[in-house]
């Protein structure tokens, strides 16, 4: 007897074409709605065949998905609706919100107990903590001021700071958060030893650079400044300051520094071309570190058909007083013009320091020794000109980051001055 087989059509898979999010202000609410799609597995299966058990799923799980988005944002009590409107087995998923009332800080007990409580800093910064009483619960600033307090008591030198209590309690039916925070500071740790982990430079050179004294309290702010030391004299490729808590001895903490030197010689070169200087060609060798003393020098070189300078840079690191270098400078430069016949050489010695973090001032010694003719309608001579003079300046820099700045304010100031009867030829300022 034949067996006949009858054929059953599948059901074909459904395809979500969009999610749309509506009820929700593009503007002010901008970070709910980047929060609800990245938190919505609907985005995921867009454009994706789905089968039946699959998109139920899916569905069933967006309404859950978009109030947990929500909450972060102080909002735990919002109407949601999810429609689906289909064209064959394609579907639109629209969402929509009505956010509700917020939830608001109802109640906040925030504190620092032990020695930290005393601390003029984490008292201003629990005084600056966010959300304060009658705000909406916003989870992003109340974990953003927490982490500011615990940042602030390992910079200070509580190391074992710890919480003794941290949690929220939220009353939905009452729209309010009661915050309970409470750190135990513990004792305040001081600066212990400093050893730098190198084996070029002799011993002892950069240990000029540790401006605090063994024993003074720890702040993280001396390490930073260190490392800025470090990094402005240009010899280390990478520097890594690690203080250790775990070995104090008589509560003061080991400070690890860790160098490796950066490549000792940087060349530059390339060609140029001005429409008075001529073709020309550029050059430049830096040593960044001669000898195990710290010594460096700079060298450029800039010769063009009409225009030529040469000019050399020795320097000698200066720690005392003020963070900078002793420079010994020389240059030539030659210009020749249609219009100018222009040739100096000058020597300088000078002092640089860092006087605070946007301050640096510089001490110098000049001697200029000039030679120059203009030309007109009849040749001119030569004449010459002889002059040493102290010059004192000051430069101002501040940005928002040093590495990286996107703005900030620059400035110069300057005095110069000779006397014809000590080397000069002329009196000037």
């Amino acid at each position: 007897m034949p067996l006949l087989a009858a054929s059953v059509p599948a059901l074909a898979d459904d395809v979500i074409d969009k999610v749309l999010i509506k009820g929700l202000d593009k503007g002010d609410d901008a970070a709910m709605i980047e929060n609800i799609e990245v938190s919505l597995s609907l985005y995921a299966a867009i454009g994706k065949p789905q089968g039946a058990a699959r998109m139920d799923y899916l569905l069933s799980q967006a309404e859950a998905q978009t109030r947990d988005a929500l909450e972060p944002f102080g909002y735990y009590t919002p109407s949601i609706t999810v429609d689906t409107p289909r064209d064959g087995d394609r579907l639109t998923v629209t969402i929509t919100v009505d956010k509700g009332e917020p939830v608001k800080v109802r109640r906040e007990d925030i504190a620092i107990t032990g020695p930290g409580g005393q601390d003029r800093y984490l008292l201003e910064d629990i005084a600056a903590f966010k959300p304060r009483v009658g705000e909406r619960f916003d989870h992003v600033a109340y974990e953003g001021s927490k982490i500011t307090i615990t940042r602030r008591l390992a910079d200070r030198g509580y190391f074992d700071a710890d919480f003794t209590q941290r949690r929220v309690e939220v009353t939905r039916a009452e729209h309010a958060a009661d915050i309970f925070l409470t750190w135990d500071s513990g004792r305040r740790y001081d600066m212990g030893p400093v050893t730098f982990h190198q084996d070029y430079f002799r011993p002892g050179l950069l240990d000029k650079l540790v401006y605090w004294d063994e024993g003074s309290y720890f702040h993280q702010g001396k390490l930073d400044r260190l490392r800025e030391s470090l990094n402005k004299l240009g010899y280390f490729g990478s520097i890594d300051i690690q203080p250790d808590p775990d070995k104090a001895d008589d509560w003061r903490v080991p400070v690890d520094v860790n160098l490796t030197l950066a490549k000792r010689s940087v060349y530059t070169a390339g060609l140029s071309y001005g429409s008075e200087s001529g073709l020309g060609v550029r050059g430049g060798l830096e040593r960044r570190y001669l000898n195990a003393r710290g010594h460096k020098m700079d060298t450029q070189l800039d010769w063009a058909q009409k225009r030529k300078s040469v000019s050399t840079l020795y320097r000698i690191p200066a720690f005392r007083w003020l963070d900078g270098w002793y420079g010994l400078g020389a240059s030539f430069y030659d210009e020749q013009t249609d219009y100018i016949d222009l040739r100096n050489i000058k020597l300088r010695a000078s002092r640089s320091g860092q006087l605070d973090r946007n301050w640096t001032l510089i001490a110098s010694l000049n001697m200029l020794r000039e030679r120059w003719r203009y030309y007109s309608g009849d040749d001119a001579t030569h004449q010459y000109a002889t002059e040493v003079y102290p010059e004192i300046s000051a430069d101002y820099v501040a940005v928002d980051d040093r590495l990286f700045p996107r703005k900030g304010a620059s400035a110069h100031a300057g005095l110069r001055g000779g006397l014809s009867g000590i080397g000069s030829d002329a009196n000037f300022a």
